[in-house]
């Protein structure tokens, strides 16, 4: 952690797919303290039997669980927030779009959680991946839509601009009408290497569309270990996406903090 802060991080963002009892939560949080680094808890179901989704309903029962004792270590470690495709794992597909019954399962699902939000003081974020990805949410609109069907003030949603370029016509139409619902943000380019070496973002456009909504939220970079076969074969990245995962989390995260003040300047110009 100490060598992200050094990178130029102001917060960082803790992966995890299952949460096993030697997880050290307590050392982690004295070190985010003292490094004075914030904490994002991401996390997905590691199996379909632990799914908001799931046909059977002692399966769904078992999500959430699963996510309540996600809640409870993002309470832990100071995390305000979890984010992650939490309505089921990432490359589990039923066959079909998603039905009426797993809409209704999500919505009654994710407001089941609110008292154990409203106690531990976490949020939710939920996260629309790419149709190679999931079936469930693709678009921010259907993202939306769940938000606005769950009805609760601590389950919003994320945006990921790699997801974005795969499923939106248009990327900063989708960041406004995601508006107060936007919780968290991922920002690799599209090939999800370093941001602002591509062609394809218009990254201005994205960080003026948050400056109109009032985005206050965190912007995060998934600086992923490609090297390594279980990451490669999941992500489908089969070259290296920059010269280091740490050139690519410097890189990355100094070209979006230059774009977001610049983005700030022209929205209210020193006089």
């Amino acid at each position: 952690m100490e060598h992200v802060k050094a990178l130029g991080a102001d917060t960082i963002e803790l992966q995890r797919s299952g949460f096993e009892a030697d997880f050290p939560v307590d050392a982690i949080r004295r070190e985010l303290e003292r490094l004075d680094l914030g904490c994002t808890l991401s996390t997905s179901p590691p199996r379909p039997e632990l799914c908001l989704l799931h046909e059977d309903a002692d399966a769904r029962r078992a999500a959430l669980g699963y996510l309540r004792e996600a809640i409870g270590v993002a309470r832990d470690l100071g995390a305000g927030l979890v984010v992650g495709p939490l309505y089921a794992p990432p490359w589990w597909f039923s066959g079909a779009r998603a039905t009426p019954d797993q809409q209704r399962w999500a919505v009654e699902g994710l407001q089941a959680l609110g008292p154990d939000l409203w106690a531990a003081g976490v949020q939710l974020a939920l996260e629309p991946m790419n149709r190679f990805e999931t079936f469930f949410l693709n678009t921010a609109a259907q993202a939306v839509a769940l938000c606005a069907a769950v009805d609760h003030a601590q389950v919003g949603m994320m945006l990921d601009t790699a997801h974005m370029a795969v499923e939106e016509t248009d990327p900063c139409a989708a960041m406004r009408a995601a508006g107060g619902w936007l919780k968290h943000l991922h920002l690799p380019e599209t090939d999800r290497g370093t941001p602002g070496t591509g062609r394809l973002i218009d990254w201005p456009g994205l960080f003026a569309a948050l400056a109109d909504i009032g985005y206050g939220g965190c912007c995060a970079i998934e600086s992923l270990p490609f090297e390594d076969p279980e990451v490669a074969l999941k992500t489908r990245s089969w070259r290296d996406l920059a010269p280091s995962t740490d050139d690519l989390a410097r890189d990355g995260l100094a070209f979006l903090k230059r774009t977001w003040r610049a983005s700030l300047a022209s929205k209210h110009p020193t006089p």
